[in-house]
């Protein structure tokens, strides 16, 4: 039988395209005044992942003040399901030809507080906070053994099934309507009258997206880490280990350590994201087993959860369930009491399941649209407020129109009825002018062919450089290069780096993965380029490469349960072809016994000053560990490792066993808590009846006694807060619970 739209398509191609959706809260002005508007915003969802998160694809769909969320998501899908119906004609400029494009929803990302608009619950602040498969209860049922379990179970059924019949969703929408109307409320979920033509809702992940889960847990453990390290008096050389780590092969801005720790906590995500990546070398021995346990299974969610593209989804998806398992295991060794009062751990359970779904975690990101918002309120400064909507929409709408015409797009002309494009012209003014592609939200930096050389400028040569022989070069005095090879570079000198295969610019004294024999079919090992060579006349001259080896280790570190590599004595001559890829690595400290008695000079408008910090002394230069915590190059980086040094030696023997017992201890804990209060309760209206100095006295050794039993600090006696006692317990007995739990 032949399909529908084949008579409207006429022999053109028909194309579906994926949306996704987000709409949240955001101030329409530049200054600190907060001026509320309901934005949504629409991205392409089969674009390439890398493309996806530029600003130029992100585009705005519609904003109103005073337009309700679920009344301009009611808009935005009616719009779709039109659509859906009357596809789009646009110009295919592959095939030369008009094209029948279908949208529909793909999903519909956005924050857990909007989230929660949409879907008409209370968010998280309920017994039952997950949406997907409804864990949760009472505090009594989830520190039960059976409850806790349930706390940490994902789904386990394919994107296929759905959770009720057809019959069985009519009668659950059917009650939610009858009891409505029983309460004079009207309809409950609005979004529940919609069609939902091209859309299947009951599999959109209502939540937050990876990366702001991801964050907050590193952020939780960062307080926790944070307080054990000042507890322990080891926070200062925490920062100087700090100060001392490798950033190399990291692609993360500056470590700013005196900053992190001084405003540790006010940290935002980009603090978090390096955080996740070194962590674990700077308090491999400053804090509890577990701890560091944590740290290091954090490392390995963090590069699982950062992939933008997956080969194999079932070796994936069996990797991702196994390390958040991990993850779940130490945080009951840690701090179980957080898997019940912090909602985000539990959702880390349903990741695989929606990456099966919807594919890379990129794609449910919020980041970019929260980016955006930023253009939103540069536009939004330009209305008269009288007609917010209507006057954003038609600036975005040019400024759409700007973004076709001069990225080669194509157009249909009313008058003559064809299809055209702007000149070639106008696409080699944006490729003179960079400042212009970066108006419109393109990536303004040219990437560099690999091979290219950069060379020292002759401004900045220094007087070495300058004065420079070929026969000083590190190749030639180790008889790397053939004699009779030497004449025919005696002009080059030493670059200051070249473009690795990958993209990375490479320099001297960085840590790379080469090919360790050079050629296509050379296997990768790690290396330190000690001189790059190249002729000064030109940028793409073969250059030539002074490569010391690493040995790799041949069992994961003892502490640190990553591979080891130590620096070999076998220098060697590599082309450019040979450069892989940038990798982090860090000095194994613990190994040498490296010490914080070294002094780094600190510099202020370029200037050195009297000033300086304490940093990490190594005790050698040739023992290091390789960061496979790193997400930079995470694909390179296990090509270079051989297979019996993948994955972790992290393992619980008896994980079933581990959670009973965490949910025992939260038990135990809420007992000890109560059987406190009561003794406060008793203390003080026995030192009300019998004496009132022995009750003075009483109720401030049992405060002393509940505030150290709690890890609080007392402070001295606080008489102010034995007063406030006293008067609400004149009142009401269960105040009392609240001051202490407050103090």
């Amino acid at each position: 039988m032949p399909h529908p739209l084949r008579a409207e398509a006429a022999g053109h191609m028909v194309y579906l395209i994926p949306l996704i959706i987000f709409i949240d809260n955001v101030s329409g002005n530049q200054s600190k005044q907060w001026n509320k508007h309901f934005s949504c915003y629409m991205s392409n969802g089969a674009l390439p992942r890398k493309k996806l998160e530029s600003e130029f694809h992100v585009r705005f769909v519609a904003t109103s003040p005073h337009a309700t969320p679920l009344e301009i998501m009611q808009g935005v899908q009616a719009s779709i399901e039109t659509t859906f119906a009357s596809p789009i004609v646009p110009w295919d400029c592959d095939l030369k030809e008009e094209a029948l494009l279908r949208p529909y929803a793909l999903l519909f990302a956005g924050d857990n507080p909007m989230q929660a608009k949409l879907c008409s619950c209370a968010g998280l602040s309920t017994n039952h906070p997950c949406r997907t498969c409804k864990a949760g209860g009472t505090q009594e049922h989830k520190k039960s053994d059976q409850g806790f379990v349930d706390m940490l179970k994902g789904l386990h059924y394919s994107p296929t099934e759905v959770a009720h019949s057809p019959n069985e969703v009519m009668a659950i929408l059917t009650d939610e309507l009858l009891k409505a109307q029983g309460k004079g409320t009207g309809v409950i979920n609005l979004l529940i009258l919609m069609d939902g033509k091209g859309r299947n809702s009951s599999r959109h992940p209502h939540r937050d997206s990876a990366y702001p889960i991801l964050l907050g847990i590193v952020k939780y453990y960062w307080g926790q880490t944070a307080w054990l390290l000042n507890k322990n008096r080891s926070f200062e050389t925490f920062q100087a280990r700090l100060n001392s780590v490798i950033s190399d092969g990291l692609n993360v801005p500056k470590i700013l350590a005196d900053y992190m720790c001084h405003y540790r906590g006010g940290l935002i995500g980009k603090h978090f994201k390096t955080i996740s990546q070194v962590m674990a070398f700077t308090v491999y021995n400053l804090v509890p087993r577990e701890v560091l346990d944590a740290w290091l299974v954090i490392g390995r969610l963090t590069v699982l959860l950062w992939h933008t593209e997956i080969e194999d989804i079932n070796k994936y998806t069996e990797e991702l369930e196994s390390c958040i398992n991990d993850f779940l295991n130490v945080t009951c060794q840690c701090s179980p009491s957080i898997l019940l009062t912090k909602p985000k751990f539990h959702f880390l359970v349903h990741l695989p399941f929606y990456i099966r779904h919807f594919g890379p975690t990129i794609l449910f990101s919020t980041e970019r649209y929260k980016s955006f918002n930023a253009v939103f309120r540069a536009a939004s400064i330009y209305s008269n407020h009288l007609v917010p909507s209507r006057d954003i929409a038609w600036m975005f709408a040019s400024i759409d129109h700007v973004h076709n015409i001069t990225t080669g797009g194509w157009w249909k002309d009313l008058r003559t009825g064809k299809w055209t494009h702007a000149s070639p012209n106008v696409m080699r003014h944006l490729l003179q002018y960079p400042q212009h592609v970066k108006l419109l939200g393109l990536p303004s930096k040219t990437s560099l062919v690999p091979g290219y050389v950069t060379h020292y400028p002759s401004h900045s040569l220094s007087m070495k450089q300058a004065s420079f022989i070929v026969s000083d070069s590190l190749a030639v005095k180790n008889s790397l290069v053939a004699v009779q090879d030497i004449p025919a570079i005696a002009n080059w000198c030493p670059a200051k780096a070249i473009t690795a295969m990958s993209g990375d610019i490479v320099s001297a004294g960085n840590y790379t993965i080469i090919r360790s024999e050079g050629g296509e079919h050379s296997p990768w090992r790690f290396g330190l380029i000690r001189e790059i060579l190249a002729d000064p006349s030109s940028t793409l001259s073969p250059a030539k490469f002074t490569v010391q080896h690493f040995v790799l280790g041949s069992h994961h570190h003892t502490v640190l349960d990553m591979p080891t590599v130590a620096l070999s004595d076998m220098p060697t001559v590599l082309s450019p072809d040979d450069i892989i890829c940038l990798v982090n690595v860090q000095h194994d400290c613990h190994r040498g016994g490296c010490d914080t008695s070294a002094l780094q000079p600190l510099y202020q408008d370029r200037e050195i000053t009297t000033q300086s910090r304490v940093i990490v002394h190594h005790q050698d230069q040739t023992n290091f560990v390789i960061n496979t915590q790193s997400l930079h190059n995470y694909r390179h980086i296990p090509r270079a490792i051989p297979i019996h040094l993948h994955g972790s030696s992290f393992h619980v023997a008896d994980p079933v066993g581990l959670r009973n017992q965490a949910a025992s201890i939260l038990r135990d804990k809420k007992q000890q808590q109560n059987e406190a209060r009561k003794a406060i309760l008793m203390a003080l209206a026995m030192g009300r009846a019998e004496a009132p100095a022995t009750g003075e006295k009483c109720r401030k050794d049992v405060l002393q006694h509940y505030c150290r039993l709690n890890g609080l600090s007392t402070g001295g006696n606080k008489p102010e807060l034995l007063a406030r006692l006293d008067i609400y317990y004149n009142k009401y007995e269960h105040a009392v619970f609240f001051l202490v739990d407050i103090y």
